[in-house]
Formats: structure tokens, C-alpha cells, sequence
């Protein structure tokens, strides 16, 4: 824990984000263009990057429902890393009202990401010396009854522009299991989800700039409202029915 003492343990923030699919033809020209105003983030300098997410929800699956149903307010709770070798991981909760988007995050320990994985959320009580963040998590998945309930995986290209926190994502292979939930198993036998769609993200503070608004419109996209997690699991719904 010496190492996650030195990092921010908590972080909050609130975000707009605009969510669109479409096929590789047009998410290539699209990023092209991109490039031109957009510098690549630290870990898309050499490429795509994998992200790797494992979802909790309540025993009656009530934020997938939320997200479903088209509820106003709703959330999601998730455990991401980058790489299976990884001491540091994420555990974040994204709450959305509207348009509006509030990320809290907080950084947790292989052994304490391990203990997610088995529905042990015991540990979050250890750490309230850090504020409200670790009893915030504790409470609702403790209330709630979360449980780990399918893995998401996906290769990401990532742009930043400075003004107003600009961020551009294009997400290929979305992948995902609801057998293996395994964070740190890196040899998942997946399904894969949105063959031959990309899905674009793009996630501003307060305001999106004009350049970037123009750059959408000219493409003639579509915003579309759910996510890679909602999607994955109306298609495991699908395969149960």
C-alpha cells in the first residue's frame, strides 16, 4: 500500500460526453482528421491500447435496468486496468445525470482489486481515513449487493486537446465474458461485441470546442445514448433468451 499512499487516491470529476458508432470506413477518415487538431494521449503514442474493465451490479441487475429504461439517473460501477501485471488498479463509479457526467475514482491494490472480484468490499471500511471516497464505494456495493457480473474489453486510440479538457476515444474489438471474471487472467476466451463498428467518445469540461463540433457534424453522426457495458449485456440477455 506504500506505493498507493504516494498517488491521489480520489478523484472526482465532472464531464459531458457524446457517445457515436459507425463502421471502420468512416471511423478512419474521422480519426485522420482528428490527428490533424489532436495530440495522442501517453498511451496511444505507439498504438492502440487495451483497456480491460470488470462490471458490478445489484443482484437484480438494477443500473443495467436504469440504463435500459432510459431512467434519468444512473450509474455504474466498475473495476479497469491496463495490464494484468499491474499492483495499481481502478475502481471507479460513473454516475450520469442527463448529459451530465460525475467519474469518482479510487485506487486500490492487486489484493484489494481480488477481494473485489470476490465480493469482499470489507477492506473499503480500512481505508475511511481518506475521506468519504472508500465509505461512498463501501455503501453501495455493500447496500446494493453488487456482484461482479461480465468483463469488458476493447482496444482504445485516445486524442487530448487542453481547452476544456477535450478528449477523443476510438474504441475497436469491444469484447467481453460473463464466465471468465477474471481481472488479471490475461488468456479470457471472449465474445466479441460490435464486429466491424467503432465507437467513438468524446468527453469536454463545460463546453465542446468548435472545431471539434465541426469536425462531427461534417461526418453526419449519429449520438447514440448506451455503452460498450449496456451493450454487451443486452446481447448476453439475448443469448439467455
Amino acid at each position: 500500500m506504500a506505493g498507493i499512499n504516494q498517488m491521489e487516491q480520489r478523484l472526482s470529476v465532472f464531464r459531458s460526453e457524446l457517445k457515436y458508432m459507425m463502421n471502420e470506413v468512416k471511423a478512419s477518415a474521422l480519426e485522420e482528421e482528428v490527428r490533424r487538431f489532436l495530440m495522442p494521449d501517453t498511451y496511444s503514442k505507439n498504438g492502440s491500447y487495451r483497456v480491460k474493465s470488470l462490471y458490478f451490479d445489484t443482484i437484480n441487475n438494477k443500473d443495467f435496468y436504469d440504463k435500459r429504461d432510459g431512467e434519468n439517473i444512473k450509474k455504474k460501477i466498475r473495476l479497469r486496468t491496463y495490464d494484468e501485471n499491474s499492483n495499481i488498479l481502478k475502481l471507479e463509479c460513473k454516475q450520469k445525470v442527463g448529459s451530465l457526467q460525475q467519474k469518482t475514482s479510487l485506487v486500490i491494490s492487486r489484493n484489494e482489486a481480488k477481494a473485489l472480484m470476490n465480493a469482499d468490499y470489507s477492506f473499503l471500511l480500512n481505508r475511511s481515513q481518506e475521506g468519504q471516497t472508500a465509505c461512498k464505494f463501501y455503501c453501495i456495493l455493500e447496500l446494493g449487493a453488487y456482484r461482479p457480473t461480465v468483463m469488458v474489453e476493447y482496444d482504445r486510440k485516445a486524442y487530448t486537446y487542453p481547452e476544456y479538457n477535450t478528449r477523443i476515444t476510438f474504441d475497436r474489438n469491444v469484447r467481453y465474458s460473463e464466465i471468465n471474471l477474471n481481472i488479471f487472467d490475461p488468456m479470457i476466451n471472449y465474445n466479441y461485441a460490435l464486429l466491424e463498428n467503432t465507437i467513438l467518445e468524446v468527453k469536454y469540461n463545460k463546453t465542446l470546442v468548435q472545431f471539434v463540433k465541426r469536425i462531427l457534424k461534417s461526418k453526419k453522426l449519429t449520438n447514440i445514448s448506451y455503452g460498450k457495458y449496456e451493450w454487451c449485456r443486452v446481447l448476453l440477455q439475448q443469448y439467455a433468451e
